[in-house]
Formats: structure tokens, sequence, C-alpha cells
């Protein structure tokens, strides 16, 4: 599933305006890393507070004027973490720095649409939540016959999300299919999302992981 979150990703980049400068295949101007310099006299926060470098330096070249932009045509490898309990640590550790630079800079023309996106990942995942107990409690009483549009939706969560996996190929199309793998995905991905936000708010920043 990661392999298939990372192609998904790659995919729907934008040329103008990327949100984060990875680590692995980021390229930097000399000229832009030296007004970065110039600004706060270094070129990456050292602090342990600062678990997100490459966002919050994202964000640092565009409040110097700098434009980020996604080359298609490069191909950049990186490491996959090997355990579920790695998995969601990685995920904690962004999301909460993402959540951490946010709050430290406020609503910016360089901010509002990570600040909007997180509110509408939280909102929609809420919303199909209740959606859907509604839903299975509807279909637990009456039936599927009293409920066509149950079958529409799922041809839908089975077609949509293949088609948006198809330049990974057949494998990753079938594993989208399947529905289940992305479920389950999915729940652990609003486990990460929503226990980063709440440390964002209530804990200190103590590591690093």
């Amino acid at each position: 599933m990661q392999i298939i979150e990372y192609g998904r990703a790659a995919t729907t980049r934008f040329r103008r305006d990327v949100h984060t400068m990875s680590g692995a295949g980021s390229f930097y101007r000399s000229e832009a890393l030296q007004s970065v310099i110039d600004w706060r006299g270094e070129v990456f926060w050292e602090d342990h507070k600062n678990l997100v470098e490459d966002y919050e330096t994202t964000l640092t070249l565009k409040e110097c004027g700098w434009k980020v932009t996604a080359n298609e045509l490069c191909i950049a490898h990186t490491d996959l973490m090997p355990t579920l309990r790695g998995l969601i640590q990685q995920r904690q550790r962004w999301v909460r720095g993402t959540m951490d630079a946010l709050r430290d800079r406020g609503w910016t023309k360089y901010t509002w649409q990570s600040i909007v996106g997180i509110n509408l990942g939280m909102l929609g995942f809420i919303y199909l939540v209740g959606y859907g107990a509604v839903q299975v409690a509807s279909i637990a009483r009456n039936g599927f016959s009293q409920w066509p549009l149950f079958w529409l939706l799922i041809a839908f969560w089975v077609i949509y999300p293949a088609m948006c996996a198809r330049k990974m190929g057949w494998k990753a199309m079938l594993v989208e299919a399947l529905i289940l793998p992305e479920l389950l995905y999915s729940m652990a991905r609003a486990y990460w999302l929503t226990s980063s936000i709440l440390k964002s708010y209530v804990t200190r920043v103590s590591s690093w992981k």
C-alpha cells in the first residue's frame, strides 16, 4: 500500500507550487540557499522541534520568493517502512511536524492549502464513518433490495481507485479494486492523522523519531 500511495502522489504532484521538496531527489539553486542563509543564518532550521525539515525548508524558500516545482521526468527512490509500527511512527512525525509548522506560521498564501486540506481530510473521514454506519444499519434492517444505490457505490469504490493506480500496473489496480486493503490503510491513516493533530496541541516535542 505504501508503494501505491507514493505512486499515486507522484502522478498528482503540481508542476508548480509543490507542497514539499522531499528528501529523495530534491535539487536546490545555490542562490536560493544563499537567500535563506541571508534571511535566517542557516538553510535547515536545526532544532529538535523541527520534525519535518523538508517541509519547513520548502515553506521558507517560498517565503523568500522562490518557486518550487516538480519535474515529471525525474525518478527518485525511497525506502519504505518495513513494519506497521515504523510506518505509524514515521507518519505521525510527518503530520505532527506539518501541524507544528502550520501553527507557527498561521494562515498565509503558502500555508492555506495545507490547512484546508487537513481540515477537509478530517471532515471527510468523519462523514464517511457516520454515513457508512447509517447505511450499514439500513441494509441490516431492510436488506440490499431496499437500497440499490449501494451497488453503484460499490462499483465506484472498485473502479475509481483502480483507475487512479493504472499507471502503476495491473497488480496495483487489482489491490485497489479489492477495496479492503485500501480501507484498512485509510483507517491507519486516519489514526495517525488524528493522533498527530491532538499531540500538536496538547504535548511537547520530546524527541525526533
